[in-house]
């Protein structure tokens, strides 16, 4: 029955989440890993500010540098919250929200987020391609 079926899913929901949590503890005790991550963590919201400064200087807005890292970061958090397929629409508006408090023009911060999210695409492309190459040379194996 229907009822049986989702009570299976929810279990299984149920037990991934009590594993993830439990792996969420083994990292959490490891502070070597733990330093490592939140290093590269701000060298990643480092980057990702650059190429929003970059890429709103090339529209022709200018933003220090600080003011990008922090509102590029809180646009990416917002981005990641579950309510869109890949942050998709969220994040636009985020830029649009939260560079427009900074004196950005609309279209320019929703700009900024479309030609990001094309720069990581472009980028990401040849990792997909090795991926699907690799998905199908292991088919003929």
């Amino acid at each position: 029955t229907m009822e049986t079926a989702a009570g299976s899913q929810f279990g299984a929901v149920k037990t991934w989440t009590i594993k993830a949590a439990r792996e969420m503890g083994v990292f959490l005790r490891n502070p070597r890993a733990l330093v490592r991550v939140v290093v590269l963590t701000a060298v990643f919201q480092s980057c990702v500010a650059g190429v929003n400064y970059c890429l709103l200087r090339g529209l022709g807005a200018h933003l220090g540098m600080g003011e990008v890292l922090v509102y590029s970061s809180v646009a990416l958090a917002v981005s990641m919250l579950p309510v869109s397929i890949g942050g998709h629409g969220i994040r636009e508006v985020s830029y649009w929200y939260f560079f427009g408090l900074a004196g950005i023009s609309k279209a320019d911060a929703v700009s900024t987020s479309l030609l990001f999210f094309v720069l990581v695409a472009l980028f990401t492309l040849p990792g997909a391609l090795f991926f699907v190459l690799d998905k199908k040379g292991q088919r003929h194996e």
